[in-house]
């Protein structure tokens, strides 16, 4: 759900669901108040036709009769009744629309909560992957100047050993060298062994 292409589809699906939801329901209370306002204007004797109304589940079916009169739909069994059920379920309809139409007004703003969550943990995790990363880097440096100290203390210790046969080859040569009065004692030494 990353990919803000798929969450606009998203959206967008839920939209169309709850357009279409609210005009079936604006559909259907627009022809409970078309039935309401039939039977008041049946009710108030404004027509010169005297009308029953059937109710058919969601269906509202208008049957006029020029032979029906006020006493006798007044007198129909059941008519009251379905009136009622008819009204009360124009009520649930109208709460229903209320209630829809609230949800898409609050829909909105939880889907961009939601998303502003989800780039706030996207964030975190950049963060914790990169804090992570430095974490690696501190550790891999760490190792690499240890690295670095040991090969410097093994070159401090070459150099040291270094210095001292130097030290000694010098000592050596500078036996080996003789001085004057030394080069005088060797000659005299070899001429008196010349001699004898």
């Amino acid at each position: 759900m990353g990919d803000p292409n798929e969450r606009l589809m998203i959206l967008e699906t839920i939209v169309s669901t709850l357009t279409s939801s609210v005009g079936e329901l604006v559909e259907q209370l627009r022809l409970m108040n078309l039935a309401k306002a039939s039977t008041s204007v049946e009710r108030q004797g404004r027509s010169k036709k005297k009308g029953v109304i059937e109710v058919d589940g969601d269906e509202v079916v208008l049957v006029f009769d020029d032979s029906i009169d006020a006493d006798s739909v007044k007198e129909c069994p059941g008519y009251e009744d379905r009136f009622e059920e008819a009204e009360a379920r124009v009520r649930q309809l109208e709460k229903q629309v209320a209630s829809l139409g609230e949800g898409v007004s609050l829909e909105p703003r939880l889907l961009s909560r939601k998303e502003a969550a989800l780039w706030q943990r996207e964030a975190a995790l950049k963060v914790a992957a990169q804090a992570h990363v430095k974490s690696e880097e501190v550790i891999s440096l760490r190792f690499e100047a240890k690295t670095a100290r040991d090969e410097a203390t093994f070159a401090m210790e070459q150099l040291h050993e270094a210095e001292s046969e130097v030290k000694c080859l010098r000592s050596m040569t500078q036996r080996m060298i003789l001085t004057k009065e030394e080069m005088e004692e060797v000659v005299l030494k070899r001429c008196w062994l010349a001699r004898y």
